[in-house]
């Protein structure tokens, strides 16, 4: 199997600093900006669960037994199972980025290995 140039230049390209730089930083910031939002969804869920006169635990276990479509809901309780929804969505989805952050770290490092071992054998 021949490496090429082109397959240099890919592995340089993917494990530049500037490139780990600016990958680390935008998925870093879209967990965090996941994770704050998902805060403030479970704390808007217990505040309309407060209103509706129930607990947090009381709407998720609503959410979890599912709503009859023959049945008559508050809806600030449909509007806490719909952010308690949410927010979990958003917890799932930062932790999606999170696997592909290490991923993409770790591929990284991998490339980076890779051309110094070209580079040596090169040489």
């Amino acid at each position: 199997m021949a490496i090429y140039e082109r397959d240099i230049k890919a592995l340089r390209q993917t494990s530049s600093a500037t490139s780990r730089i600016v990958f680390c930083s935008v998925l870093s910031l879209m967990i965090i900006l996941l994770l704050v939002s998902a805060m403030l969804n479970f704390r808007l869920c217990y505040q309309l669960g407060s209103l509706a006169g129930l607990t947090i635990s009381d709407v998720f276990q609503e959410w979890l037994e599912g709503l009859s479509a023959s049945g008559v809901y508050s809806g600030k309780l449909l509007l806490a199972i719909q952010r308690l929804q949410t927010a979990l969505a958003q917890i799932a989805l930062a932790l999606i980025f999170g696997l592909v952050l290490w991923i993409r770290e770790s591929t990284s490092k991998r490339n980076a290995r890779i051309l110094k071992f070209i580079e040596e054998t090169k040489t």
